[in-house]
């Protein structure tokens, strides 16, 4: 026993010995770095490590349903396949490289985790995608490159604000909004990561790979925005990346191209260059790209860039700063990590620093073999890669990949060329623009004439374009490099007729080692006309260009040159918004952070331009083309087709063409007002029931394959038992076409029986007309012809009023205790704030006056329809029926109407699912044109349309019988309304369907596009 315990008493101390001896080599390591270690923790058991694993943060509580998916995805993958995952590689579509040729082999032989999409078109994109995602065994984290949205790399698409354009905006919540439209656009393109927002600080003017991609100089600006456009994005259904961790902003090396070194104190980087990113963490940032740079105050080794760094990722990152998010390198083929590290070896020392993915790898066989011999030599074990791929598992599953879905290609263009983005981008244009004036500068209150030279733009400018037409301005151009002396000269000479003169100077570059594109003829020039005029200067281009005008009296700082921004200043200049930027960096004492101030641009308007023209010009319609509108309604009045219209054209949510003509009556002398109500008769199908039924089927009430006896318990035991919901909305349930009710309720001379009283009473309470009031009772005997009526051509197309007589009922046996046009004005009218659209207008507060009548009825009711619904069915239902009753004017009908061409959306509030939208208003029949309550665009030629040839097949809209008609074209943005009293003073009056004049007027909207 002695002898056993002096043994056990040996070994223990040569264990302990050697586990101290371990520890103190581990500690003197320790104390080698620059950066202070925690003490690492124990190795959690792998049931332990799966919680832990994907929890990225301890915000984040992980469910059940998430572990489970996770851990099956695990299970099924070989140790090869769980490696693949820890890369993400890029899909070029229009380069060659061998990983590109190889991308299909790397989905399905490696099964990596994820796909870059890079330059391509939104098809091929899309096309490509679905493919590749086809291959995976386990669905493709899709990461983007995307700062200013689809544009950076997607041609067709948007490009949104760069983020040094953004920087210069006041009103943060802009910036979120662009997020929110940048993952929407982001996430209709399969893409799940976007790697923004950059949010290094750029407080170095010749930085030549970060530059404009920073919100700006400003820690507080760069991180306020950053947050913003990071919570936009989450909102628009995407993750985000904060980059370049840990900060890439004052470097003038390019890591593309070589290693840039950072020599600054901890201190320095704690108090500037960290804060972006500790912000983000602490905001809970789904992902950090880590930055190829050299720093030796936190990795001693220059030639270890952040990327492959240990101190940095796993002590710096992870540890010190308590990220849980993904952490993904940036593209490991950039010259910055490859210069000093072999293919390969570069893979295996970002994996072992403490990045979870491995972006655009240059050697993906070669990456793996170097990985495998690293868990040979046992310096990464196949826990710890599979406790990052759970991480990554985590992020496919809160992107939806658990419940993969191909990518939508119907209407894909057209989604992507969103009219509410496009009003968005314009407004964040003119919200970032940026005028710095003198002090010294007494403004003038008269207004000038006004030069504007171009400066080697290719041909007169957009802006110069809009300047021309709605100010008095005179136009010049010149080209910095190419011109002559004498040119110069002849410039000179003719800018001393002006009093004042603003250079708008074009092709600028971003680049301080190109002195941002401005030559040094342009800036002599600018210099001495500056000496003895006043004139200003406009910069298409780099804020930090403006340090060669210091001796200006006005700068104004737009940015960007595209036709976004420059529509956008043509309003500035045009005194239609104010300059509400401050400058996001300095780039000299006279023009330094925050500064900025309202413009005076010294131009006078042109007279008699009125707002529509030049709007209609600003959305790339030709405003003298659009006033041929004038001279086809006034003949339409002229041959006493109707009394008065209105007419309103909205293009890309901008009013273009407002205008009333004529008089309620042809002996009234008082002209039509814009607020006028009209009796929209059918329009009343689709502005009121169908919009209800939209509503009642996307929240799972109403389903239109089911029957009327499933929602109408007493049509069971009628022929209209079978008919099925959708039937009644394309017209083709075999219905007759109406019903004149009022015929059985007169004697043989034509007077109206005991079920009208020209009193109200207990019994007559339903207002038919003025002094004419209707038995309720009599509605279900109105009720009972309809039930007892004919089905005569089922399946067929046959316009009837009956099938949305039928929807209303249907509607209101879902909505209980409200009406279909309660409902409608709940949820749509009041919410939109459209207070003309209404049933009974008098009851709503409408004077007469304010109402155009209709029809001198001699037959039924014996006086002029004025205030009352004209349609004799819907005014014996009280004036509320489904397919008639609506009154309304044009503005209102038009805002309604805009609401489904931005797919459900008015005014940043959703009101229906875009797919909601797209499933109404597509084509649903084999036997007629119809969508579900709209009418459409007739394809046979050999047919009538109900509208202009020029329309797109994807137009919906309806017409009225009381010469009215509205419809949208969402390929062209366009709302075209037409409201008339045709039928007075009597309803067989067709000229206005004999003149064709509806679609005489749209068609023009068409001419004019084509300009």
């Amino acid at each position: 026993m002695k002898l056993k315990s002096i043994v056990l008493l040996c070994l223990g101390l040569l264990i302990g010995g050697y586990l101290f001896a371990n520890y103190s080599t581990k500690k003197r390591k320790t104390k080698k770095t620059t950066v202070a270690k925690k003490k690492k923790k124990k190795k959690h058991s792998t049931s332990a490590a799966k919680l832990d694993a994907v929890s990225y943060s301890t915000h984040i509580e992980t469910n059940g349903d998430t572990i489970q998916w996770i851990e099956a995805q695990l299970k099924w993958m070989n140790d090869t396949q769980r490696i693949g995952q820890l890369f993400m590689m890029p899909a070029w579509q229009n380069k060659d490289s061998v990983n590109c040729r190889n991308l299909p082999e790397l989905i399905t032989k490696y099964n990596i985790g994820g796909v870059i999409m890079m330059q391509a078109t939104p098809q091929r994109h899309a096309n490509k995608l679905n493919y590749y995602q086809s291959l995976a065994k386990t669905p493709l984290l899709v990461g983007f490159d995307g700062e200013w949205g689809l544009g950076m790399r997607i041609d067709s698409t948007l490009s949104f604000p760069h983020q040094l354009t953004l920087g210069a905006i006041q009103n943060d919540s802009l910036i979120e909004q662009m997020g929110i439209a940048v993952g929407e656009e982001c996430k209709r393109m399969g893409i799940h990561i976007n790697f923004a927002p950059d949010v290094d600080i750029n407080n170095n003017a010749r930085n030549p790979v970060i530059n404009d991609r920073s919100f700006g100089e400003n820690a507080d600006n760069v991180i306020r925005k950053g947050i913003a456009y990071m919570n936009g994005m989450h909102k628009g259904g995407i993750l985000t990346c904060a980059k370049h961790f840990p900060g890439h902003g004052d470097t003038e090396v390019d890591s593309h191209a070589d290693l840039p070194v950072l020599n600054f104190s901890r201190n320095r980087l704690d108090s500037l260059e960290l804060k972006p990113f500790i912000a983000l963490i602490q905001a809970n940032v789904p992902s950090v790209m880590v930055a190829h740079l050299a720093i030796p105050q936190l990795e001693p080794d220059e030639k270890t860039p952040a990327s492959l760094s240990q101190n940095i990722v796993e002590d710096l990152l992870k540890t010190e700063l308590g990220y849980k998010g993904l952490v993904i390198t940036d593209a490991l083929g950039m010259n910055g990590v490859t210069k000093n590290f072999a293919d390969g070896v570069v893979d295996v020392k970002a994996l072992l620093a403490g990045n979870d993915m491995l972006l655009m790898s240059k050697n993906v066989p070669e990456a793996f073999n170097q990985i495998f011999k690293a868990i040979e030599k046992k310096l990464i074990t196949q826990d710890e890669i599979d406790n990052r791929v759970r991480k990554i598992l985590y992020y496919k599953y809160k992107a939806g990949l658990n419940h993969y879905q191909p990518i939508d290609m119907k209407n894909l263009q057209q989604d992507l060329q969103s009219k509410k983005h496009i009003e968005l981008i314009k407004t964040l244009f003119s919200n970032a623009f940026t005028a710095i004036t003198s002090t010294s500068i007494k403004e003038s209150n008269t207004k000038s004439t006004v030069a504007i030279v171009n400066i080697n733009g290719d041909s007169l400018s957009i802006f110069s374009k809009l300047l021309l037409k709605n100010a008095n301005v005179k136009c010049f151009r010149i080209n910095s490099t190419s011109s002559s002396d004498s040119s110069w000269n002849f410039l000179q000479d003719s800018l001393q007729n002006y009093s004042y003169t603003w250079f708008e100077i074009h092709k600028m570059s971003r680049f301080a080692s190109k002195e941002y594109g401005l030559s040094w003829a342009s800036r002599n020039f600018i210099k001495q006309i500056s000496a003895k005029q006043n004139c200003g200067v406009i910069l298409f281009g780099s804020p930090y260009a403006t340090k060669y005008f210091d001796d200006c009296k006005k700068v104004v700082v737009a940015y960007e040159d595209n036709s976004f921004s420059q529509q956008a200043l043509a309003d500035l200049f045009l005194g239609k918004t104010k300059s509400k930027g401050k400058l996001p960096v300095t780039s000299s004492s006279n023009f330094t952070y925050k500064k900025g101030n309202e413009l005076n641009s010294q131009i006078q308007l042109k007279e008699n331009v009125s707002d529509e023209e030049s709007v209609a010009e600003l959305v790339g319609m030709n405003s003298k083309i659009l006033k041929k509108i004038d001279s086809i309604a006034l003949n339409g009045i002229q041959a006493k087709a109707y009394p008065g219209c209105q007419i309103v054209v909205l293009k890309d949510g901008k009013m273009i063409y407002d205008k009333t003509f004529g008089t309620p009556t042809y002996e009234s002398k008082k002209p039509v007002k814009k607020t006028d109500l009209y009796d929209l008769a059918s329009i009343t199908k689709i502005a009121s029931t169908t919009l209800a039924c939209m509503k009642l089927y996307e929240e799972g009430k109403l389903d239109l394959n089911k029957t009327i006896a499933d929602y109408l318990p007493e049509a069971k035991r009628t022929n209209k038992k079978k008919i099925i919901i959708k039937d009644l909305l394309l017209h083709q349930a075999g219905l007759v076409p109406f019903i004149p009710f009022y015929k059985d309720c007169m004697n043989k001379k034509g007077e109206l029986d005991k079920n009208f009283s020209t009193e109200k009473d207990e019994d007559h309470t339903l207002a038919v007309a003025e002094g004419l009031w209707m038995s309720k009772d009599y509605l279900d005997k109105m009720w009972d012809k309809i039930y007892k009526s004919d089905i005569k051509t089922p399946g067929k197309y046959v316009y009837s009023d009956l099938d949305l007589y039928f929807m209303k009922r249907i509607c209101e046996s879902l909505l209980k205790n409200e009406t279909t046009d309660e409902y409608v004005n709940r949820v749509f009218y009041q919410p939109m704030k459209l207070k003309s659209l209404c049933f009974n207008p008098l009851e709503h507060g409408f004077k007469k006056q304010q109402i155009m009548p209709t029809e001198e009825d001699n037959y039924f009711r014996h006086q002029l329809i004025w205030g009352y619904v004209h349609d004799q069915g819907a005014a014996m239902c009280g004036g509320i029926q489904g397919h008639a009753g609506l009154f309304g004017n044009a503005e209102d009908l038009a805002q309604l109407m805009l609401l489904l061409n931005d797919k459900g959306e008015y005014k940043g509030k959703r009101y229906l699912k875009k797919e909601t939208v797209d499933y109404f208003t597509s084509k649903q029949s084999n036997v007629s044109r119809r969508g579900l309550g709209f009418d459409k665009q007739e394809p046979n030629p050999n047919v009538a349309s109900p509208m202009c040839k020029s329309a797109s097949v994807e137009t919906f809209g309806h017409t009225g019988f009381t010469g009215t008609s509205t419809w949208v074209d969402p390929k062209y943005n366009l709302v075209f309304v037409f409201l008339s009293n045709r039928v007075y003073p009597e309803a067989e009056n067709k000229k206005i369907i004999t003149m064709g004049t509806r679609t005489a007027i749209q068609e023009v909207l068409y001419e004019a596009m084509k300009k």
